[in-house]
């Protein structure tokens, strides 16, 4: 009852479970908090052109560069959809920036049975003064996304502690 049973990744419930106690130890121990909230670019074109059983393959796909590209104590979850979420306990925007960049440039350079895939990412993070809730957290990271998706897709954006958004270059 806590895998998403395509990607065996966590699911959205033992997410809200894990962050929850990742909050807490933020704030306990005054360490920083970085979401990536990641969405797989024209996933529906995938599965309209090459089919459903292509776009799980996709997914699966993505959700393997995702857990390769996370630390032990990071959180990776199959939010729903297309939409994965990354925790990233005790990193700041830059550190989870360079972790986004990492996993975009992965899934960019490789191809899915003559599908090619690209995805946005939108990050947010949490610093030791803040007591951000989830759901807070989310929403910059989800607005992020949006503006990447927004802007052109195939790119990261991030959400700044004073809520405005910017592009990062890496």
């Amino acid at each position: 009852a806590t895998t998403d049973p395509l990607t065996g990744l966590l699911n959205r419930r033992e997410l809200n479970n894990q962050a929850h106690r990742m909050l807490l130890q933020t704030h306990r121990l005054n360490l920083e908090l970085a979401m990536l909230v990641i969405d797989v670019d024209h996933f529906k074109r995938v599965n309209d052109v090459f089919g459903h059983a292509t776009g799980d393959k996709v997914l699966q796909h993505v959700s393997t560069i995702i857990s390769a590209g996370r630390r032990n104590e990071d959180v990776v979850a199959r939010f729903g959809g297309e939409e994965f979420v990354l925790l990233l306990l005790n990193a700041n925007n830059i550190d989870a920036a360079r972790i986004a960049e990492n996993i975009r440039m992965s899934i960019e350079n490789t191809s899915m049975e003559g599908v090619n895939i690209t995805i946005s990412i939108g990050v947010a993070s949490i610093n030791k003064e803040k007591r951000d809730s989830f759901d807070s957290l989310f929403s910059r990271s989800d607005a992020a996304l949006l503006e990447a998706k927004k802007s052109g897709r195939n790119k990261i954006v991030v959400s700044n502690n004073d809520q405005s958004i910017s592009q990062l270059t890496i």
